[in-house]
């Protein structure tokens, strides 16, 4: 079973006998770890650890449920000759479900292996999906540059450019500096430090077809044959084949 999207209320005062703040706490931790595919719910549902109901628990016990039914799945890292850093960055457009602030996904892999991911809501109300998908790259470039900075520290050779992905023509051409829209003229100065890192030529923005965008799951709720495929674009495998539930899906 796929974990569903929240639907019930925030409240003012939580239902203190259900162990909802430890659950998240746990989920969590592994979202951090090792799946990543469930990073857009155990975040939705992390922000009401202060006014949960019956509802949000049910909804937590739900995610809960299907790491079971998936637990035999990892994050497999695999051995490779390339060291190439690479990103994706995804937005959903006021989807957020309390405040109808847009979801930034993030992924960024290192030798074809995901070493990095986030799921939040953007700290600035986007008013436009060109704007909401400029946010998520803000957010990929300073990710990827801290992360190519700790490689160069290691003596690792990262190439000078990093290729960004992104599904939004509209975006691109904004951090390339192709054009100033209305649509993004609301959008404080700090964020167009990626245009900066476009012009020094340290990041390359390459368009990406949205069936192809892997930190789509990061961003809203998807059906379970995308989330499979998604999944399995991040390295997440079944490892034993003999007991895990979810082995048909798999493959």
């Amino acid at each position: 079973m796929a974990p569903s999207h929240v639907v019930a209320a925030p409240v003012e005062q939580p239902e203190v006998d259900l162990p909802y703040r430890r659950l998240i706490g746990a989920l969590m931790y592994i979202t951090k770890r090792t799946r990543p595919e469930i990073s857009f719910h155990v975040a939705l549902l992390s922000r009401f650890c202060t006014r949960y109901q019956r509802g949000h628990y049910q909804d937590a016990r739900k995610v809960l449920q299907y790491l079971v039914n998936t637990a035999d799945v990892g994050l497999v890292i695999n051995r490779s000759k390339s060291l190439e850093l690479s990103c994706y960055t995804d937005a959903s457009y006021g989807i957020d479900y309390v405040d109808q602030r847009s979801i930034t996904g993030m992924c960024i892999f290192f030798g074809g292996n995901l070493i990095s991911w986030t799921s939040c809501a953007q700290k600035t109300t986007a008013r436009s999906t060109a704007a909401a998908e400029y946010l998520a790259l803000d957010v990929g470039v300073k990710e990827l540059l801290s992360l190519r900075n700790v490689l160069l520290d290691l003596e690792f050779p990262v190439s000078e450019t990093i290729i960004m992905h992104c599904d939004n023509t509209a975006a691109i051409a904004i951090a390339n500096g192709d054009t100033v829209s209305r649509r993004v003229r609301h959008v404080d100065i700090i964020y167009h430090f990626i245009r900066e890192q476009v012009k020094r030529g340290l990041v390359k923005l390459v368009h990406c077809r949205t069936g192809d965008m892997v930190a789509d799951v990061l961003t809203k709720p998807l059906d379970y044959q995308s989330l499979l495929k998604h999944r399995t674009a991040h390295g997440l495998i079944c490892v034993d084949m003999h007991t895990c539930m979810d082995c048909v899906d798999c493959g």
